[in-house]
């Protein structure tokens, strides 16, 4: 919402206000005054959508008016808070059975998915079952829904595949996704079978959860080309590494050489002007990945007129 006053003594005839932003959904949103005479207000609102995984952010915006005749200099530059909403983190555990089909071996694959974080899922959370082991092996049922889940709440599902005769293979494997789209929040994991053994990797009957990442108190809002980033990651298994994005940048890897449980960083992250996106992630030695995202704006360097940035970022080894 936006309210304009004329101050002056002339006569706006068409008055209009346009938003720059190097944010797309903030970017040319019009605001449209018309005419506007010496001491009066108007106001006028413009629908923003901000998505439901955007986190804690102050977002710079400049508003530029022109009924004809003004120029560029009659523009406000403000900055928009924005609060990001609590997210929903997922756990499951899983378990593999099998019986014998005629020619073919049909597996059945039990799985939880447990709400693990503060926020609820959305509708379209989702988990899903993908082969990795050729056309021998055939999944017969390869998704389910999972829908909404409060904190603490989980759901069951139930996964079909078969071995057809003639698999060459001793291993089988395939991927597990639990995925929110709307949340931007998801699991990935890769599932082996050893078919001489019988052994399962990751271990069945066991709960799973991605490793969490605490940060230490940031400015959203900073005069600086970098910003200091501290925090540690933790996790129930050992922590693989860390790793740390700026948009679809990666501008830090860190190995946990120590093979422990938390590893903590403090890495210096390069900005341009506006706003970044930073994305830390942290990776056990089950393959699972936790993240956490955070906006910063730097009001330092060149203004990037022609560049304007999606509020959804890009996720390296996500698809949503």
């Amino acid at each position: 919402e936006l309210k304009a006053t004329n101050v002056g003594n002339g006569v706006f005839a068409r008055l209009i206000g346009v938003t720059e932003s190097d944010m797309l959904n903030f970017a040319d949103k019009e605001f449209v005054f018309g005419k506007l005479k010496p001491g009066e207000t108007r106001t006028w609102k413009v629908p923003i959508k901000i998505p439901d995984f955007f986190p804690d952010a102050d977002l710079p915006i400049k508003i530029v008016f022109n009924d004809g005749k003004l120029n560029e200099d009659n523009s406000v530059e403000a900055i928009l808070p924005v609060k990001g909403i609590n997210l929903p983190r997922f756990g499951f555990s899983y378990n593999l059975t099998s019986k014998q089909v005629g020619a073919d071996k049909e597996y059945s694959m039990s799985l939880t998915v447990k709400n693990i974080g503060e926020g609820k899922t959305s509708k379209e959370t989702v988990a899903l079952l993908s082969n990795e082991s050729g056309e021998k092996l055939f999944i017969e049922k390869g998704r389910a829904n999972i829908g909404e889940l409060v904190k603490d709440k989980s759901k069951n599902a139930t996964f079909v595949f078969k071995l057809l005769s003639g698999f060459a293979d001793t291993n089988i494997i395939l991927e597990l996704d639990i995925v929110d789209s709307k949340r931007l929040v998801g699991l990935h994991q890769k599932i082996t079978v050893d078919l001489k053994s019988g052994s399962v990797t990751p271990e069945v009957s066991k709960f799973y959860e991605p490793p969490v990442i605490e940060l230490e108190s940031y400015p959203k809002t900073i005069k600086a080309k970098e910003i200091e980033i501290k925090g540690v990651a933790r996790d129930n298994e050992v922590l693989k590494d860390c790793f740390v994005f700026v948009g679809d940048k990666k501008v830090t890897y860190l190995p946990n050489a120590s093979g422990s449980k938390s590893l903590a960083f403090d890495v210096k992250v390069p900005l341009e002007n506006g706003n970044n996106i930073i994305l830390i992630s942290a990776r056990d030695d089950t393959g699972l990945t936790g993240r956490k995202m955070i906006s910063v704006n730097s009001t330092v360097g060149e203004t990037k007129k022609d560049k304007t940035k999606s509020m959804i970022p890009t996720i390296p080894g996500v698809s949503y």
